[in-house]
């Protein structure tokens, strides 16, 4: 392939540089990305070319690639915190923190840390289904750079505005494999915190895969740093994300119903924040979407805006959908066996507690009360029956 013919929007060839783009319509010689991108045809570990940017958050910005070691099409990921990073001059492959910003530039290291050691988890899973693969992680220009697969399709987003809202079953079947697979990475403590519409990508086959962990976060750890999915009021942002509480897997398992939501109804779930105030959120079956009822119940549950009434998995999640589908009973939650279990235990501990200081006051009261105590005890027995008394008959065996 000549490098000199690649479209840097769709990394595809062109017959000739000069000439439009016969498979996705960009016209030569267009620039539109920002001084603090990369130029385009920037080759990064002397194999990873750059094109046109694809999405920019505040923690990274990912490019269109071409991979000219394997012959394929990658996207590249560059972690680029715009709050502090800067190009060294602009389009520049170097970047830079600004002198003197030391507790900043403690953060960021400890973030760019973060942003390699999960892609790397990622990476060593292999192909997950319904996740995009992560090709190759390396640090280079004082940043750190994923080579991920290429997202080759539409986003779910555009797929339902296109043509309309789909029916459950065809959701359940497409978002099974992108659920069961986030399960896993959240048993490698990885959460996604970012899942909505337009990072799932519907390939040719139709099957759903999950993109962009640029935003991911360690499970039950708030890392300091905020994005934009942290503050933004969208629909797809559990409420104890906005409020920046530690997070556990029913964040994603929130964002995965909402996304459920949209696909079955054509129209964005109510936001959290607004939610919390008021619940206004209407039953999908009420705006007209394909869905049974059992189903429905399943979905409804998790999206509850406290976290404290959703599954407390999303494996559990996706056990109900798929029971309430085949008409089958839901599961019980492995979790909620052992939290029921917890609770038991530590109610039959007090219990015991109670019942030895019970035991224990009734001997002191035995061993040392004086014999007019002794005397009045006894005529208190003669006269009726009392709790005291019947504790004390209890015990006097003991003396």
């Amino acid at each position: 392939m000549d490098i000199k013919n690649i479209c840097p929007r769709c990394m595809r060839e062109k017959p000739r540089p000069e000439v439009i783009c016969p498979f996705c319509g960009r016209s030569p010689g267009v620039r539109t990305a920002p001084p603090h991108a990369l130029a385009n045809g920037t080759v990064l570990m002397g194999r990873y070319l750059t094109g046109d940017i694809l999405e920019e958050e505040d923690f990274h910005i990912s490019y269109a690639g071409y991979d000219l070691q394997d012959d394929r099409r990658v996207s590249v990921r560059e972690f680029f915190f715009r709050g502090g990073m800067q190009r060294v001059t602009a389009h520049s492959a170097d970047v830079r923190i600004p002198e003197g910003a030391y507790e900043l530039d403690q953060t960021i290291a400890v973030c760019e840390e973060k942003f390699e050691s999960e892609a790397r988890q990622i990476m060593e899973a292999g192909g997950l289904p319904g996740i995009a693969r992560v090709y190759d992680v390396f640090y280079e220009n004082r940043t750190v750079y994923i080579i991920q697969e290429y997202p080759d399709g539409v986003t779910l987003g555009e797929s339902v505005r296109d043509h309309g809202p789909m029916p459950f079953d065809l959701v359940l079947k497409n978002m099974t494999p992108v659920m069961h697979s986030l399960s896993l990475l959240h048993e490698m403590q990885i959460l996604h915190c970012d899942i909505r519409p337009g990072n799932l990508i519907a390939g040719p086959d139709g099957g759903l895969k999950l993109f962009d962990f640029g935003g991911a976060k360690m499970l039950g750890r708030y890392d300091g740093l905020k994005s934009a999915a942290d503050d933004e009021e969208n629909s797809y942002t559990p409420v104890e994300q906005l409020f920046h509480e530690e997070l556990q897997p029913s964040a994603d398992e929130y964002a995965l119903a909402a996304v459920i939501y949209f696909a079955v109804t054509g129209t964005d779930p109510q936001d959290a924040r607004s939610r919390a105030d008021k619940d206004m959120l209407p039953r999908p079956s009420s705006i007209g979407a394909d869905i049974g009822k059992n189903e429905e119940d399943v979905l409804m549950k998790a999206m509850s805006v406290r976290r404290s009434g959703r599954y407390r998995t999303v494996s559990a999640f996706e056990a109900a959908l798929e029971n309430a589908a085949a008409g089958r009973p839901a599961p019980r939650d492995p979790d909620d066996r052992k939290h029921s279990r917890k609770v038991w235990l530590l109610t039959f501990v007090v219990a015991a507690v109670i019942l030895l200081v019970l035991i224990a006051a009734v001997l002191f009261l035995e061993l040392f009360e004086s014999p007019a105590d002794v005397s009045a005890l006894r005529m208190q027995e003669m006269s009726g029956p009392s709790a005291a008394p019947l504790i004390s008959s209890l015990f006097r065996g003991v003396r």
